[in-house]
């Protein structure tokens, strides 16, 4: 059996000894070969990556200096240039020359507003629920009324629009102010002054007052010679602030910009404010995205390049439109406009797109 073990098992410890020192050569001779190896991987790896990286640096600051002068071009083109796409809609209430004259009821207690054009504005808005209202002036006529009598007038009329419970913002007609002074509008109506500007979310509402006279007077009761209107130098630049706004603008001011136009309740031509071309051209330059003017007692509409053009007919006077008041939906800046009225020549109430030619009755041809 031993013998059997020994000649299976026994090793000759020269022969491993021999086979130990010829194993640990080459090892040590493979172990050099892979550390210089790795040791050029290494290098050719550091030269690639300091390579590309110098290129990566290279090309990020050949972008932040495109950036950079990217970003200075953008800043240099004015915010009126840039104008945001809003995301949320708008809708408004617009009522103009109601012309409510309660004189005949001066000496009694209570007074009470009887015109079917403006109480059928207030029905309506009570569905419509619009964001906001906008009387354009002229609430009431103020011929020969007192001015403690235009001031409830002026309050009961406020009252009965609160009635919709929702932000009302007012413009001075050149009727109001034949009974109030400008002072007392400003009072009743909480206004810090005629002419003013609300902001609301991407949109900015500019309020206007062309209540001057062409020496830059402003109108107080009594005065005459106001008429067409103007807007005072001051306002002007005032206006001018407010448009650099990356915001859409939508402007409202009692007097109209449009060219004289004839009106068909008197056949005479109402005439825009005496520097409605140095206006229209501030807000055509200002890319406004609406105009609206009541006081003429026209209906018309014109799309510039950039603003849409409106002239409102009131609830009195119009013979072809009749208690007419409106709705404007602003969707993504844009404006579109319902118009209520009755027709006596159909005598029933309608409603209308007002920016369509065809809807444009017979007096268009009076105004060409």
């Amino acid at each position: 059996m031993k013998k059997v073990f020994h000649k299976f098992f026994y090793v000759d410890k020269k022969n491993l000894l021999k086979w130990v020192n010829f194993f640990n050569k080459k090892h040590q001779l493979f172990t050099q070969l892979v550390f210089y190896a790795v040791t050029v991987l290494v290098i050719i790896w550091l030269i690639i990556f300091f390579y590309y990286r110098e290129e990566a640096y290279n090309n990020n600051l050949k972008f932040y200096n495109n950036s950079l002068r990217a970003q200075v071009i953008y800043n240099a083109i004015p915010a009126w240039r840039k104008k945001i796409i809003p995301s949320k809609n708008v809708k408004i209430g617009i009522i103009t020359d109601t012309h409510i004259n309660l004189l005949s009821q001066i000496n009694r207690k209570h007074i009470a507003i009887g015109q079917p054009g403006f109480l059928k504005f207030i029905k309506e808005m009570k569905n419509f629920q619009p964001d906001f209202m906008v009387h354009l002036g002229d609430i009431i006529d103020g011929t020969r009324n007192p001015d403690y009598f235009g001031i409830k007038q002026l309050d009961l009329i406020k009252q009965y629009m609160s009635n919709v419970n929702t932000p009302i913002y007012w413009l001075a007609g050149n009727h109001d102010l034949r009974s109030v002074t400008p002072e007392q509008f400003e009072k009743t109506f909480k206004l810090k002054s005629l002419y003013y500007t609300i902001d609301k979310d991407n949109y900015r509402f500019i309020f206007l007052d062309a209540n001057y006279n062409k020496q830059n007077l402003h109108r107080s009761p009594h005065q005459n010679k106001f008429i067409p209107g103007h807007l005072s130098p001051s306002e002007i630049n005032w206006l001018k602030k407010q448009l650099n706004t990356r915001k859409r603008v939508f402007v409202f001011m009692h007097q109209g910009l449009f060219p004289g136009k004839t009106t068909p309740y008197a056949n005479k031509i109402v005439r825009p404010i005496n520097n409605f071309r140095e206006v229209r051209q501030l807000l055509d330059e200002y890319r406004v995205d609406g105009f609206f003017n009541g006081h003429m007692e026209v209906r018309a509409y014109h799309h510039g390049q950039y603003t849409h053009y409106y002239s409102l007919t009131g609830t009195k006077q119009n013979p072809y439109y009749p208690q007419s008041f409106y709705e404007l939906n602003i969707v993504k800046g844009v404006p579109n406009l319902t118009m209520f009225y009755y027709s006596p020549r159909e005598k029933k109430d309608k409603q209308i797109e007002f920016e369509k030619e065809s809807n444009f009755y017979n007096e268009k041809a009076k105004n060409n």
